[in-house]
């Protein structure tokens, strides 16, 4: 009778995990588009929903369609254009609503920026040509890459408001850090050589001081772009030149592709499991927003219940039995 019940018990767990890792795997896809931009880009997410990216236009004066930053609280874009740049884009935003990019300066280069309360702070790496900054935690901890012009090469580092402390993936010729949690979990890609046409992904743990390559299984070169304070990461893989967007959580990946779009990038995760990125449709990209579906409460008051009805016919066999002078 035990052995009868434990086996039910366990099947009805079973399903319960089965069907809420199926709800886990889906989501609503919105559509995030600048209003009147010839493309547009969702890089990053706070808990709050609120959205940073990039659009662009063709802009008089030059001969590309410059790239702006935006903010998207829902209902409203702000665009956000560093002064006298030819290119800015917002990578990042943490719940105190901090916005960190990078812009281009005609003359001076790439260089990297925090946002806040409508003011701009440069970020530049000491003597580097370049800076780009890609994220920002709720300690206000940011990462992203410089150019080594000594080395010819780009590196990853981490700024803490003072001290810039540089991050390289052990022996690797190129490292690129794209986002940290509030844990200093920092997740990024590298590539091994120069010849070599192939980023790895990565994990880094601030505190052990340790990485760990994540590579898509099958995949022609996979990227981690975003971390959240549950640990799950997402990215992009790249399969016959295609881009494919991603989740990884717990130890597994799972396939996030816009519906019906010709490839997928996905660049950030918030800790409610909102994603953002970009999709490819026609010639056209377009933002976007995915949001997990919820599991349904029933699924949990039918699996409490049939549970619960178990064990009630299960007491009330063990007592009719009992008072037979058996044992269950």
């Amino acid at each position: 009778m035990r052995k009868g019940l434990r086996l039910l018990v366990l099947g009805i767990s079973l399903f319960i995990v089965l069907v809420t890792q199926l709800y886990a795997a889906e989501y609503t896809f919105t559509t995030i588009d600048y209003p009147g931009a010839a493309a547009t880009y969702a890089h990053g997410i706070n808990n709050s929903g609120k959205i940073v990216g990039a659009y662009h236009n063709f802009a008089p004066g030059f001969t590309f369609p410059k790239p702006y930053g935006f903010i998207y609280d829902g209902s409203t874009f702000t665009t956000i254009d560093y002064p006298s740049s030819s290119l800015t884009v917002a990578s990042d935003i943490n719940n105190s609503d901090q916005i960190v990019g990078f812009c281009v300066i005609i003359g001076n280069g790439a260089q990297g920026f925090i946002y806040n309360n409508d003011e701009f702070t440069s970020i530049t790496y000491p003597e580097a040509d370049e800076t780009y900054v890609y994220g920002i935690n709720n300690s206000g901890e940011i990462v992203g890459t410089y150019f080594d012009n000594a080395n010819v090469t780009y590196r990853g580092f981490i700024y803490d408001g003072t001290t810039f402390t540089t991050i390289d993936y052990p022996g690797a010729y190129e490292t690129h850090l794209y986002d940290i949690n509030d844990s200093g979990k920092i997740v990024g890609i590298y590539k091994s050589s120069p010849s070599e046409d192939t980023y790895h992904g990565f994990i880094y743990d601030g505190t052990t001081f340790t990485f760990t390559t994540i590579d898509y299984p099958g995949a022609d070169e996979t990227h981690l772009y975003s971390i959240n304070n549950s640990g799950q990461i997402v990215g992009i893989y790249v399969t016959s030149g295609v881009p494919h967007g991603f989740i990884y959580d717990d130890n597994a990946f799972t396939t996030i592709d816009y519906p019906g779009a010709n490839s997928t990038e996905v660049y950030g995760i918030n800790d409610s499991g909102q994603i953002v990125g970009i999709y490819i449709s026609g010639d056209i990209k377009h933002g976007f927003l995915a949001t997990p579906v919820p599991v349904p409460a029933s699924l949990f008051l039918l699996g409490t219940g049939l549970t619960g009805l178990l064990s009630i016919e299960w007491f009330r066999k063990r007592k009719k039995i009992s008072g037979l002078g058996l044992t269950a």
